[in-house]
């Protein structure tokens, strides 16, 4: 298993095995809340989740600015 950091919430975990890859995205704030992880099946699924995330991500430091 190979892990990558896709940005400053979002991991990426890639399992190959004989049957094909897959992999589990996770995206987890510093704000304490429960982390979300999807199951990733293809580059469909990546992209699909990679945007919701980033759009949780960028939610995240928007409040963060009005806040401050």
């Amino acid at each position: 298993m190979q892990g990558i950091k896709l940005s400053a919430f979002i991991n990426y975990a890639h399992c190959s095995d004989p049957e094909g890859g897959h992999g589990v995205m996770i995206y987890a704030t510093p704000d304490g809340a429960q982390p979300k992880v999807a199951s990733i099946e293809d580059q469909q699924d990546f992209k699909f989740y990679f945007t919701q995330f980033k759009k949780a991500e960028a939610k995240f430091f928007e409040e963060l600015l009005v806040t401050a």
